[in-house]
């Protein structure tokens, strides 16, 4: 206790903050990691039910999954061309087609272990008929050739159809992820301690680092560049807990 009451005033304001910072995001980081949701389009939707269908929205783009099964895209106040307005994709209708597996592939025979075959309808009309890996990383169509069906994303304010590679996710489950990296937490919480004790304990870890050079450690003085050094140190570990803290919570991991 007497130790803290000899900090300097910058030591005190610098420790103030970190176990300010410790104990925000200590309340902070359950709650973002409570919130489940996945990545589409370089966003973060995040996931709700409501009698029996499952949104995934982030206010500017929503996907319904209808207990049937069904797709249905929404863009809001999207640019397309000649104004801003919402639009609507879908719904998408999927079933399962065995006979829809191509014999053979420019990559060789499907296996139907590691393959579905489906149809996807929009509306009334056949979208895709094909084979679908059970990953979502690899669509054929239903003569064996590779579907490059990818949509070029051109902005958050333009509306763009989902390509197929967008329903198939659906098809087979979306990987749901959440906001909030706990191991750049702890990381955090490291960077926090080392800074504490290095106000804590600044000539004690100073004698620590001259150990080797002289004899006797007490006889030695930090100069002004260490002591400037220090300060410096205690200013960087602060702010760098704080970016980490900040890069941890807009980072996703799998759930």
């Amino acid at each position: 206790m007497e130790r803290i009451k000899n900090l300097s005033r910058t030591q005190k304001v610098l420790m103030s903050i970190i176990v300010a910072m410790i104990i925000a995001f200590s309340i902070i980081y359950p709650i973002i990691m409570s919130i489940k949701g996945i990545e589409f389009r370089g966003d973060f939707l995040t996931r709700k039910e409501e009698q029996g269908n499952v949104t995934y929205t982030d206010g500017h783009t929503s996907i319904i999954v209808y207990d049937d099964q069904s797709i249905e895209f929404k863009c809001y106040h999207r640019f397309t061309g000649d104004g801003y307005r919402d639009v609507t994709y879908g719904p998408y209708s999927w079933m399962e087609d065995y006979s829809a597996i191509p014999a053979g592939t420019e990559n060789g025979m499907l296996s139907s272990d590691d393959y579905i075959g489906v149809k996807i309808m929009a509306g009334d009309k056949v979208f895709f008929r094909g084979a679908v890996s059970k990953d979502g990383y690899m669509v054929y169509n239903a003569d064996g050739t590779m579907t490059n069906d990818f949509d070029v994303v051109l902005g958050d304010y333009y509306a763009n159809p989902p390509d197929i590679y967008e329903i198939v996710k659906f098809i087979n489950g979306p990987q749901t992820t959440n906001r909030g990296n706990i191991v750049l937490y702890i990381f955090g919480i490291i960077i926090c301690i080392i800074a504490v004790v290095s106000m804590l304990f600044p000539d004690e870890l100073f004698r620590l680092a001259m150990w080797p050079r002289v004899r006797n450690l007490y006889d030695v003085e930090p100069s002004d560049w260490e002591l400037t050094v220090r300060v410096i140190e205690w200013y960087v570990l602060t702010i760098g807990a704080f970016v980490v803290f900040v890069i941890g919570l807009t980072m996703g991991s799998v759930t």
